[in-house]
């Protein structure tokens, strides 16, 4: 599957975390994320697994971490889901975590404790499809894993400085 479409240059700037989203957006996040699991049309979840990765660069990263990760994990996690559907839930997690850039220090173990568990299922997968998915979104996760555990370390260690 190709990676999602970036939104049109004409877009806002991406919000930051203080930065916060229009609610129109957010509102239409929520309602897709709503119907994700209820859809049944493998190409409809496909289609709502775009609009969540077309969102990311427009909303802040709170946004990204607490409202479209979850479902995104869900979807991957979820071994009676179509192949291609999880394969685009990949790539589309990889993408999203690859734009956030500020996050509780309470999140720093996102990829230990959710993202990772949750793919490791991929690696066993009897569906190459999946495992394709999961090969070709590796180095970028890796990438973003690592930049979360560089930005927790020096965030702690700025506060053992002060403390």
């Amino acid at each position: 599957l190709p990676p999602p479409a970036p939104p049109p240059a004409s877009s806002p700037p991406r919000s930051s975390s203080s930065d916060p989203p229009s609610d129109d957006l957010v509102n239409i996040l929520v309602l897709v994320t709503s119907f994700i699991r209820a859809v049944i049309s493998p190409e409809s979840k496909i289609a709502a697994i775009r609009i969540l990765a077309w969102a990311g660069p427009l909303v802040s990263d709170s946004i990204i971490l607490d409202r479209l990760i979850p479902y995104l994990t869900a979807l991957v996690g979820d071994e009676h889901e179509s192949a291609l559907v999880r394969a685009a839930a990949i790539a589309a997690l990889a993408s999203l975590l690859s734009l956030v850039h500020s996050f509780p220090i309470s999140d720093h173990h996102i990829f230990l404790h959710y993202i990772l568990p949750t793919l490791s299922s991929c690696c066993s997968e009897a569906d190459e499809l999946v495992a394709v998915a999961y090969a070709a979104n590796l180095g970028s996760l890796a990438e973003t894993a690592l930049r979360f555990v560089d930005m927790a370390a020096a965030v702690k260690h700025k506060e053992l400085q002060k403390g």
